[in-house]
């Protein structure tokens, strides 16, 4: 699946500080290539969400959306969903369930 392809290319991107973090890196690689689909919109304890930090042009505000469950504030996002095809997608398609926002822009 394309959407796994792109999870692990952007967590392949991301460089490590230590030899901790490039284990837990390398093990979260292996997890999604070993559960696949599980990993997608699953109901098990171990599924892959994407979210995105939403700025003003100043940088000045952030957006923030309140989440019942967490009864917290964070930064929109959700659960990749079949449909998704990259994580940009599955980013432009929850901020605009969660906020109405039209995401165009990504940095």
């Amino acid at each position: 699946m394309k959407i796994l392809e792109d999870i692990v290319n952007l967590i392949k991107r991301y460089p490590v500080v230590d030899i901790f973090e490039k284990i837990i890196k390398q093990s979260i690689i292996d997890l999604v290539f070993e559960r696949k689909q599980k990993c997608i919109s699953s109901k098990e304890n171990i599924h892959i969400t994407c979210s995105s930090f939403i700025f003003n042009n100043s940088f000045s505000r952030i957006l923030l959306v309140y989440h019942d469950q967490l009864n917290c504030w964070i930064q929109p996002g959700g659960h990749i969903e079949m449909i998704d095809t990259t994580c940009q997608n599955t980013i432009c398609r929850e901020v605009s369930e969660e906020t109405g926002l039209l995401v165009f822009n990504f940095r």
